[in-house]
């Protein structure tokens, strides 16, 4: 039966006697790494991500959504819509004032998922 060899513990090296310290790059600078900045980085926070944390330049309720007396939000909650419903009216309510052709296909997109779903059942 073979010996086998102990595994040694790892030990990081790299920031005393780098072995690549001293190796000249191929633009011509000399690399060394005690010129380089090892610490942690703090990075400015992400853009915000949910309706919680809201955006000082995104507007929640854009113009293309209060065409009448009432939001196309509010007339969702209060006829108690499911996702598939609101998303047509949604796209219905505002295809002439956002984009178009573009908005009444996502509606029909949407409103032959429905009836799929409802042929289903």
């Amino acid at each position: 039966m073979k010996k086998k060899k102990p595994i040694a513990p790892i030990v990081a090296t790299f920031f005393k006697d780098n072995p690549n310290n001293g190796r000249k790059l191929k633009d011509g600078t000399i690399f060394n790494d005690k010129d380089i900045d090892y610490s942690p980085k703090r990075y400015p926070p992400s853009p915000p991500m949910s309706p919680f944390e809201p955006d000082k330049d995104a507007k929640i309720n854009p113009d293309h959504y209060k065409q009448g007396k009432i939001e196309v939000i509010d007339f969702i909650i209060d006829q108690k819509m499911d996702y598939l419903t609101a998303n047509v009216q949604k796209y219905i309510a505002r295809w002439r004032f956002k984009d178009g052709l573009c908005d009444l296909k996502k509606a029909r997109w949407f409103l032959d998922k429905l009836i799929e779903q409802e042929e289903k059942f």
